[in-house]
């Protein structure tokens, strides 16, 4: 007999090659969004028990082999992370699939929506993480090196995508925090991570004022070379008269 590790990888491993089928046979849009709608069922079901007998091994997978399946899912998963009664172990998890899902940058443009969505309720999903607590522990800083680390990736989507949902200070101003909690006393790794994210934030930010905007965009009705030699203070080269 196999046992309840064994079976659980093996059953993850059945629930991904289902639903790689399902979203191949386009005849039947209707059988994948039911399959979703059963892993996103167990997905809430995990999160909302601290010892649950669901292997996290089942949406790791998905959120790493299904990124357009699994940017339907990223409500879910936010919403577990942002929830104060979630288990240390889920939450860790959920940033770590969440991360998985951020590295995959072939899957944006197909999911621009679901991702400005997901931007826009990253710093609730990163605060759950803050942990105001001196004591050090390594289980709280693993769970706090996970989270910067989402809230980087987070914030180079948006420079890439530039979906204007993410509010960059908000970041800054929690990466300030993180720097001096507990966890980051005790971690080399979370004081790294918290200053990657200050300097990203504050980057973004910049970008995301009127000024900065003004900056980044070509003046309407001039063409894209007279615009770069404007910005960079040189006069547009004249075309020769023929």
């Amino acid at each position: 007999r196999l046992g309840s590790q064994a079976q659980g990888e093996l059953a993850s491993l059945g629930v991904v090659f289902l639903l790689r089928v399902l979203a191949a046979c386009t005849a039947f849009p209707k059988a994948l969004a039911k399959a979703e709608g059963k892993v996103r069922e167990l997905m809430d079901k995990w999160g909302s028990k601290k010892h649950s007998n669901i292997k996290p091994s089942l949406f790791v997978r998905v959120f790493e082999r299904h990124p357009n399946v699994a940017w339907r899912l990223a409500d879910a998963a936010a919403a577990i992370a942002s929830n104060e009664d979630t288990g240390l172990f889920q939450r860790t998890s959920v940033y770590n699939m969440l991360l998985a899902l951020l590295r995959q940058r072939h899957a944006y443009a197909d999911n621009t929506e679901h991702i400005a969505s997901f931007l826009a309720a990253l710093p609730a999903v990163v605060r759950h993480a803050l942990v105001e607590d001196d004591t050090p522990n390594k289980k709280k800083s693993r769970m706090a090196s996970s989270a910067l680390d989402l809230a980087i990736k987070g914030l180079a989507a948006e420079e890439e995508l530039k979906t204007g949902s993410l509010p960059a200070a908000e970041l800054n101003d929690m990466a300030s925090k993180f720097a001096q909690c507990g966890a980051a006393k005790s971690s080399k790794a979370v004081q790294s991570a918290a200053g990657k994210v200050a300097a990203a934030a504050t980057r973004l930010a910049s970008q995301q004022t009127p000024a900065g905007r003004k900056r980044s965009e070509p003046e309407k009705g001039v063409s894209s070379e007279a615009g770069k030699a404007k910005a960079k203070g040189q006069t547009p080269k004249k075309k020769a008269k023929p």
